[in-house]
């Protein structure tokens, strides 16, 4: 069974997938009927949806259920962490989705959150990286030497 962060990761994972594709239809759509189209600033909310909303959580979601288990404590480390990787990811995705949008209007707000899109984003890699290391520090920590090797021959 996936842990609760694992499934609200794909969870939300879908939700992005869905959104990057219809608005990716959009601006096709608006590509195929009219030369110049203010739909085209959702191309890179597209792009954004579908690289870290979609491709980067779910890879995440899936690695966290199925990376090997711990031997002590929490069998897969701290869920605050894990929750606190969905929360920054999910943050940095919205502020990095939204950000084109305002591009035009305000500038300022548009530089605001293209930083806190990219310190989330990186902030839930980094999460990651430290809670997904624990638990790849772990597998086999001492090699047993007396296991028979193939070395070419059945």
């Amino acid at each position: 069974m996936m842990p609760p962060p694992s499934r609200a990761m794909a969870g939300a994972a879908t939700v992005h997938l869905a959104l990057g594709f219809s608005l990716g239809a959009l601006v096709l759509v608006a590509k195929a009927t009219s030369g110049a189209s203010p739909l085209w600033l959702l191309r890179e909310t597209h792009i954004h949806l579908l690289l870290f909303g979609w491709l980067v959580q779910f890879a995440m979601g899936v690695a966290l259920a199925i990376f090997p288990r711990l031997a002590s404590g929490p069998p897969r480390g701290d869920p605050r962490a894990a929750w606190l990787v969905f929360w920054l990811i999910n943050t940095g995705v919205v502020s990095g989705a939204l950000q084109p949008l305002a591009a035009d209007g305000a500038p300022a707000v548009s530089g605001v959150m293209l930083v806190v899109a990219g310190l989330c984003d990186l902030a839930a890699i980094a999460v990651f990286a430290r809670v997904m290391w624990a638990r790849i520090r772990t597998v086999n920590p001492v090699w047993p030497t007396n296991l028979p090797v193939m070395r070419g021959r059945p």
